[in-house]
């Protein structure tokens, strides 16, 4: 096990293509970690998430996750996005940083988004640099300022 102890710890993914899934109780590996870096490489990287992953990798609930354009993270979940700029669910956070890809695995929940997200004719999302792909049973909950309805993908 990894245990970074006190302090901003990151974890960087050198590789390129490298995939580390923490979800469904499969972090056993790393504890006290505030940053996952995915562009520290050529080639894009994933990272996939739940709340119990993120809960489990510090005692604040919450992650930092650096990447750029080829980058992915998969959030696991009913997660929303917060006005604050986070992904959150069950009180875990995540915070991207940079223009990574999130892909959402939530078949049967739903997302609110709240900004100015947005849909693109490939059927994603955008908020500046930031992209959402959602599964086609998801249902998007949007709550921007001009008061615009659900949008179903």
């Amino acid at each position: 096990a990894i245990d970074g102890g006190d302090g901003t710890d990151t974890v960087r993914l050198g590789g390129s293509a490298d995939a580390l899934d923490l979800s469904a109780g499969q972090n056993d590996i790393f504890s006290n970690i505030e940053v996952f870096d995915l562009e520290a490489s050529a080639g894009g990287n994933t990272l996939t998430l739940d709340d119990a992953a993120v809960a489990a990798l510090n005692s604040g609930g919450e992650l930092t996750v650096k990447g750029d354009a080829d980058d992915t993270v998969v959030l696991k979940g009913n997660w929303s996005y917060t006005a604050a700029g986070e992904f959150e669910l069950n009180g875990s956070k995540v915070m991207l940083d940079g223009g990574a890809t999130v892909i959402m695995e939530n078949p049967a929940g739903t997302i609110d988004l709240n900004g100015a997200w947005v849909r693109n004719a490939d059927g994603t999302f955008t908020l500046g640099a930031l992209s959402l792909s959602l599964p086609a049973a998801s249902v998007v909950r949007v709550t921007p300022s001009d008061g615009l309805s659900p949008i179903p993908i």
